[in-house]
């Protein structure tokens, strides 16, 4: 199972890295290392998953694709083999920025139960849409960027590039106000991108956009999803039916900005 969450994860930078034109994916020693060019950490990140054989390699790659380029990036790694990092979090100073508990959901559910008031969920067709779901989930996340990466709005826009997958945008009385996304890899899918406008919290509306991502999970043939909770999130994915089972440390080099995109 947790073998499935990483490759989860993984995949799904991946996947923004495949159709990104500053794109790039290595693996090394047990690390995997992601590029998808966007100026956001959480974008860029060498997934330290397994305890590597030797890190001095990696050092090369993470230099030539982030430090000399000069791109924001973050080392993932988990409580139980950051230890095993720790010459790479001193080599570069990185701070531990966020611990995120990784979570399961299995049986997935058939429907999503009655809405909350006031609450549509569509599933984002079209550039103009998508562009609208990327700045509302982004103001969600605390991000005050306007800056939409184009390459990004194309790859989430074509259904038919990389693997299954959907952007849903929730609206109270026609505005957009609320995300998610699902991507679907085999049996296992990701839920990911899940924010709400501070001014429409505490509405249900992330549990309803989360669960709409979970159903059509199902729908694609996938039997488990996996997802990364903030702090605000985790008490309403364990209502759900999400159950933590691994807890995820963000390692950023200190000062390095947080901003989404």
């Amino acid at each position: 199972m947790l073998k499935e969450c990483n490759e989860t994860f993984v995949k799904t930078l991946e996947a923004l890295a495949d159709v990104s034109p500053l794109g790039a994916e290595q693996q090394f020693d047990g690390v995997t290392i992601v590029k998808t060019g966007i100026p956001s950490d959480g974008f860029n990140t060498v997934f330290g998953l397994d305890r590597p054989r030797s890190l001095s390699n990696i050092y090369e790659i993470v230099n030539r694709l982030f430090i000399d380029t000069k791109t924001p990036w973050e080392l993932v790694t988990t409580s139980e083999i950051s230890n095993s990092f720790i010459p790479m979090i001193e080599r570069y100073n990185l701070r531990r920025a966020a611990v995120e508990p990784g979570m399961h959901l299995q049986p997935l559910p058939e429907t999503v139960a009655q809405l909350p008031k006031g609450l549509e969920i569509k599933r984002v067709t079209g550039r103009e849409e998508m562009t609208t779901f990327l700045k509302v989930g982004n103001k969600g996340f605390g991000s005050s960027s306007e800056i939409i990466p184009d390459f990004l709005v194309d790859a989430l826009s074509n259904q038919a590039s990389g693997p299954p997958h959907a952007c849903y945008l929730g609206y109270s009385e026609g505005l957009p106000v609320a995300t998610s996304l699902r991507g679907s890899y085999g049996k296992s899918a990701g839920i990911f991108f899940v924010a709400t406008l501070p001014e429409y919290r505490r509405r249900g509306f992330g549990e309803a956009l989360t669960l709409r991502a979970a159903v059509d999970a199902k729908e694609d043939g996938c039997v488990q999803c996996f997802l990364q909770s903030s702090e605000m999130g985790y008490r309403i994915y364990e209502k759900i039916g999400f159950r933590k089972i691994v807890e995820y440390e963000m390692w950023r080099p200190a000062g390095q900005s947080q901003n989404l995109m």
